[in-house]
C-alpha cells in the first residue's frame, strides 16, 4: 500500500513537471527576440539576466522520512525560498530556505514517541552553485518534528486503567544537498535528500503492566534519532 501511495504522488509530480516544462517551452517560443523596447512580465526591460532578478520561488513536493526499524512516512508539503545574496557575477547563491510538509500515515512504530503521523517544518539557509541549467546546493535547517500520538501514557486507576495518546512537538534539524534543474527561467525540478535528526527530550510518562496489573510510572530519557529523507518537487520562481 505504502509504495503504491509513493508511486501515485510521485507520478502526479511528474506529470505536474511534465506540463509545466511544455507551457514554459511554448512561452518561452512565442516571446519576441530581445531588444531594447522590450520588458518583462514586471515592465523592465529584458536584458537576457532576468532570472537573477527573480529572487522568491514558490513551490510543492512529494516527500518521504525513513528510519530503520520503524518504516517509511510519504507526504506533500509546501516551500518557500528567497535569494538574498549572489556571488561571483551570479554564479553563487546564498538563500533562505523555509517548507512545512504532513505525512499522514498513523503508524504505531517501534519507538514509542514517534507514533501516528507526522508534521514536519524547517527554516533555514540553502547555499550553492548555480549554471544555466542546474544548480547544486547544500542546506542546514532547524525545525520541528511533530508526532500526534508521541505522548503516550495511562491514567486513572491500577482496576481501570486509561490509554491516552497526544501531540509531542520535538526540536529537529535538517541538513544535507539539492539538486536543482532549470528547463525555463521561471519553472524549477526539485530534489533534496539528506539526513531529518530529531531530538526527544526527557520527560515523565507511564505504562500498565499487565503481569501486575498496576500503573508504573517511568522517565523516557532524552535521545536522538537520524531519520533519511528525500523530496522530490516542481517550483515557480518569481
Amino acid at each position: 500500500m505504502l509504495k503504491r501511495v509513493s508511486l501515485t504522488l510521485l507520478m502526479g509530480l511528474v506529470c505536474a513537471f511534465s506540463a509545466g516544462v511544455v507551457l514554459g517551452q511554448s512561452f518561452a517560443d512565442s516571446k519576441p527576440a530581445p531588444n531594447e523596447y522590450s520588458k518583462d512580465l514586471f515592465g523592465k526591460k529584458d536584458t537576457g539576466t532576468s532570472d537573477t532578478r527573480r529572487k522568491f520561488e514558490a513551490g510543492v513536493f512529494f516527500t518521504s522520512l525513513s528510519r530503520g526499524g520503524d518504516g517509511d512516512r510519504v507526504g506533500l508539503g509546501g516551500r518557500f525560498t528567497y535569494d538574498f545574496a549572489t556571488f561571483g557575477s551570479g554564479k553563487y547563491v546564498a538563500g533562505w530556505d523555509s517548507e512545512v510538509s504532513f505525512l499522514p500515515g498513523d503508524r504505531f512504530v517501534l519507538t514509542p514517541r514517534a507514533n501516528g503521523r507526522v508534521v514536519q517544518g524547517f527554516s533555514g539557509l540553502k547555499i550553492g552553485r548555480k549554471w544555466e541549467k542546474f544548480g547544486i546546493f547544500a542546506k542546514a535547517r532547524p525545525g520541528f518534528v511533530q508526532y500526534t500520538r508521541g505522548r503516550q501514557g495511562v491514567t486513572g486507576t491500577n482496576a481501570n486503567p486509561f490509554f491516552t495518546s497526544e501531540r509531542e512537538t520535538n526540536a529537529a534539524f535538517d541538513a544535507g544537498g539539492i539538486v536543482e534543474f532549470y528547463p525555463t527561467k521561471r519553472i524549477t525540478a526539485r530534489f533534496d535528500a539528506g539526513d531529518t535528526i530529531v531530538r526527544f527530550g526527557s520527560r515523565g510518562s507511564s505504562f500498565y503492566d499487565f503481569n501486575t496489573s498496576t500503573i508504573v510510572p517511568v522517565t523516557l530519557p532524552s535521545s536522538v534519532k537520524h531519520n533519511f529523507s528525500f523530496s522530490a518537487g516542481i517550483g515557480f520562481r518569481f
